[in-house]
């Protein structure tokens, strides 16, 4: 299937993206902060490319890292960006789902992973709390990092959400389990917990693990400026 951005753009996009296929898609990375956006895409090859908006302008930076700023002040080619955006994060949330499936046998909940699977539910609830606030208040300003797709020297299939104080990493192992570590920087700059606020690994309930992690990156697409999942 043939992944294209816009109908009509420039011959050097339209050279570009007619070779872009989103089987290829290996990592997705979107950082979402106010009024700007930048959205990260590593193919297969280990070419990569990316798009960043701001106010009104759209720059694109292709895969032999030259970049090309784009005037859209009437707003024609950011609707199109963003819907492929959402189709390139609802490909790879399916490939997360295809992880758990090649490891079908779940059994019931072990006491531990209930305990973690509340710990992320109240973590959760609060995050999507906090982002529905946007919407009513002017004042406050919605911050979203997300990364999925394989990732490291190893290429584990990772996903990993930044929003707020909390940072959420989700490692799905060789074995069928996933990996779940999350860090709290409570009103301090980003990284600056070097310890694990929670830590713990999933079998059984995966799917509802896996939930409460898509949950607070819809309502970070939702809201605010871009309204990725409007």
């Amino acid at each position: 299937m043939k992944f294209k951005f816009f109908n009509k753009f420039t011959d050097k996009f339209d050279s570009f993206l007619n070779e872009f296929e989103i089987v290829d898609l290996k990592m997705f990375a979107l950082k979402v902060s106010g009024n700007h956006l930048t959205s990260f895409f590593e193919m297969n090859d280990k070419n990569s490319f990316a798009f960043e908006v701001q106010e009104n302008t759209i720059t694109f930076t292709d895969k032999s890292k030259k970049t090309t700023k784009i005037d859209d002040e009437k707003f024609e080619h950011l609707p199109n960006l963003l819907g492929h955006i959402r189709e390139a994060l609802l490909f790879k949330i399916e490939n997360a789902k295809e992880m758990i499936h090649k490891h079908p046998h779940i059994e019931a909940p072990k006491e531990g992973e209930l305990k973690g699977e509340e710990w992320i539910r109240v973590s959760t609830t609060i995050l999507k709390e906090s982002l529905n606030k946007v919407e009513a208040d002017p004042n406050l300003m919605l911050e979203g990092n997300i990364f999925i797709g394989q990732m490291g020297p190893e290429d584990i299939f990772t996903i990993r959400l930044q929003c707020y104080n909390l940072d959420f990493t989700y490692s799905f192992l060789a074995n069928g389990a996933l990996n779940v570590a999350i860090y709290d920087d409570k009103n301090y700059d980003r990284g600056h917990a070097k310890e694990a606020a929670y830590m713990g690994e999933f079998y059984n309930n995966r799917p509802q693990i896996l939930d409460q992690i898509f949950q607070v990156i819809f309502e970070i697409l939702k809201n605010g400026q871009f309204k990725i999942f409007a």
